[in-house]
């Protein structure tokens, strides 16, 4: 989508601070999906979907299959609603295809997923604010996005409402986009979609979690990783009511003991590679890997690599120097020629990978 000049300049000027509409930036048409292609996805419980009335009314998926219809170019869905389909990636190759090759840019680990959102004429979602950067990609019809100068916190939502409703929105740029525009918004920036004729949009998410997910998943982790579990001090401090600096520094020395960089290192790779669904993998049959055998990765599968470990889906993999060449090829490429040169923990960590359904051999 950009070369190595034009996303640098959208780093510096654009990443984080401001909205930014790139034209007919991806030839859509390499990448075919059709409404029916959603409408068939949703009835599978496994794809999480939604519907959001005319009403804004909130209805959660799985859904009926739709009645068939002689008009190809019709949703089947109700009046004024919209259809989002969740993770695209991890059920269709075609959204796979769409991340690595119209956004190599942007780091596996760091997708939060592919989004699909499916309407009618004037069908919306409401004005919001995502608290993740998003890249909107205009795949099928038209759109008006009305987008104000952002800023917005928790607090600006609608209460006791289903979906993230703004309280109030001023729209502040209009941008009509059409097949192959690309809208990146910031997090905190209101907008507003409003389709056109029959619309479809696939919004690639970048994970960004709060503060508050990060400590809940991290203490857990923390707390699983604990082989013992020693008390912060044996000594008995000075007979005061205060609690003393050096109480507060023994704390602190003991929880950075405990939160060191393997520490973190660890927790966060199988923190950013998790699965939302872990059913979607399948068991494979029992294969010994070898030389030569092609794998691919399941489109479910998320990697990543920190120094020697492998994370896939949140496990991870302790590998040798000579692993580290294919452990990159397989975690960019999503496939793999298992090259001669591999060591004993290589061969183990793909063995487990093609047992629990993250490999596929071809």
């Amino acid at each position: 989508m950009l070369d190595k000049e034009q996303l640098a300049e959208f780093r510096e000027a654009s990443w984080g601070k401001k909205p930014c509409l790139f034209r007919g930036a991806i030839d859509v048409t390499g990448f075919p999906l059709t409404s029916h292609d959603l409408t068939s996805l949703v009835q599978n419980d496994l794809v999480e979907s939604r519907l959001i009335t005319g009403d804004f009314e909130l209805i959660h998926g799985p859904f009926e299959p739709a009645a068939e219809s002689r008009d190809h170019d019709s949703t089947h869905l109700p009046p004024d609603s919209m259809l989002m389909v969740q993770c695209l990636e991890q059920h269709l190759q075609v959204a796979r295809d769409l991340l690595d090759q119209a956004f190599p840019f942007i780091p596996g680990w760091q997708v939060d997923d592919v989004m699909a959102s499916l309407g009618e004429e004037s069908a919306s979602c409401g004005a919001h604010f995502d608290k993740y950067d998003v890249f909107l990609v205009q795949h099928t019809g038209g759109k008006i996005w009305h987008l104000d100068d952002g800023g917005h916190r928790e607090e600006d939502l609608a209460p006791a409402a289903d979906i993230r409703l703004l309280r109030e929105f001023e729209p502040a740029h209009t941008w009509i986009v059409e097949p192959g525009d690309v809208l990146y918004v910031p997090p905190g920036f209101g907008h507003h979609g409003i389709c056109q004729d029959v619309s479809l949009t696939l919004s690639v998410g970048i994970r960004n979690p709060t503060m508050a997910e990060l400590l809940a998943d991290l203490s857990e982790f923390a707390l699983l990783s604990l082989n013992e579990n020693p008390t912060i001090t044996d000594q008995l401090f000075a007979a005061e009511s205060t609690i003393g600096a050096q109480a507060i520094s023994q704390i602190q020395s003991a929880l950075e003991g405990m939160l060191n960089n393997d520490m973190l290192q660890r927790w966060y790779g199988s923190f950013s590679t998790r699965l939302r669904e872990p059913d979607l993998l399948v068991a494979g049959v029992a294969a010994q890997p070898a030389s030569g055998m092609n794998l691919v990765a399941a489109l479910a599968s998320r990697f990543a690599i920190s120094g020697q470990l492998l994370f896939v889906n949140g496990e991870v993999f302790e590998l040798e120097d000579v692993d580290m060449s294919w452990a990159a090829e397989l975690t960019t490429r999503r496939k793999l020629l298992i090259p001669r040169a591999i060591s004993e923990r290589g061969l183990a960590c793909l063995e487990s990978l093609l047992a629990t359904g993250a490999l596929l051999a071809r």
